[in-house]
């Protein structure tokens, strides 16, 4: 009769263990994959891909009307996901000889299809979980 009870107690026993760790198994053990399932990275450089894209296509007539379209574009599908889209650049930067995005029409050494154009821009994608940047301080934009 000892063995009976013996084998009840130690059933007992084994499934109140496993019962109790069932309920608290959320508590430690942790999400590894909660990491990859965030995509603000990937949206950070494709950003900056369509972003570089769009200089190199527009002309210079319509490189700020193009721009800002693409923002507010961006971040009104951003904000649809759950997103905060943020890009800023330098309007000025495209005026001066100095840079390199070039707009004057009387070069004669580079067509102006092949010219090389690079302008200065700040971007950012956040979550409440994560917050991606580039040339932009996020302490400015997240207040």
């Amino acid at each position: 009769m000892k063995g009976q009870w013996f084998l009840i107690s130690a059933v007992l026993a084994t499934s109140a263990f496993l019962s109790i760790s069932l309920v608290l198994k959320d508590y430690f053990v942790t999400d590894a994959s909660d990491i990859a399932r965030g995509r603000e990275d990937y949206y950070l450089w494709d950003l900056r891909t369509q972003f570089d894209a769009l200089v190199q296509e527009s002309s210079c007539d319509d490189m700020e009307k193009n721009l800002n379209g693409f923002i507010a574009f961006v971040r009104n599908r951003l904000w649809e996901s759950g997103y905060l889209g943020y890009i800023e650049y330098d309007k000025t930067q495209g005026k001066t000889q100095s840079y390199a995005y070039d707009c004057e029409e009387d070069d004669p050494v580079t067509p102006p299809n092949e010219r090389v154009r690079n302008i200065e821009k700040g971007l950012l994608v956040a979550t409440e979980d994560a917050v991606f940047y580039s040339n932009i301080d996020p302490d400015d934009v997240i207040k």
